[in-house]
């Protein structure tokens, strides 16, 4: 086992106490769930920067560490929509999107063509995890700017994320 599976499999077993963090009602508890987010999407890259650097790019590793950023950044938004803090339909675009590029990749994996993580890919999901960040601490600052920032932040991220699955298709 390489150190950057073992990473993406740490970071995987993080999201559960993400999710308690999120879900807890408890001073500083939004605080915490920001500290374990920016981690986990912080592991992301350090395991991937790991697996090139030490030529330690594995099967195991190319099936974990998309895994892993989807698990993540599903698990958020879901919390997310439960506590009321983004909307649903916004959710279900994102995760949408999730679904059609898998999807769409397994059906060229099956052809044997690979198509790796594009430039959008890896734009959408920076944007999307500084998306949730907002929304995770707009709690506890109330940050507004003409209309409340986490609201922008989930409906650019949004928008990136179905344009980068054209990108896919282009």
């Amino acid at each position: 086992m390489t150190i950057a599976n073992v990473l993406t499999i740490s970071r995987i077993a993080m999201i559960p106490v993400l999710i308690i963090l999120l879900r807890m009602d408890a001073p500083n508890s939004y605080l915490l769930a920001a500290l374990v987010f920016t981690l986990l999407v912080l592991t992301d890259s350090i395991d991937g920067f790991i697996a090139r650097k030490y030529k330690q790019m594995t099967k195991l590793g190319t099936f974990l560490d998309p895994l892993a950023d989807k698990l993540l950044i599903t698990a958020s938004l879901v919390c997310l929509v439960e506590l009321h803090k983004i909307q649903s339909w916004i959710v279900i675009i994102i995760i949408a999107r999730e679904f059609v590029i898998t999807s769409f990749r397994a059906l060229k994996a099956a052809e044997g063509k690979v198509i790796s993580a594009s430039k959008w890919g890896k734009v959408k999901t920076v944007i999307q995890a500084l998306a949730i960040l907002i929304v995770i601490l707009e709690g506890q600052w109330r940050v507004h700017i003409p209309y409340p920032l986490d609201v922008w932040s989930i409906y650019i991220a949004a928008i990136v994320t179905v344009l980068s699955g054209f990108k896919y298709f282009l």
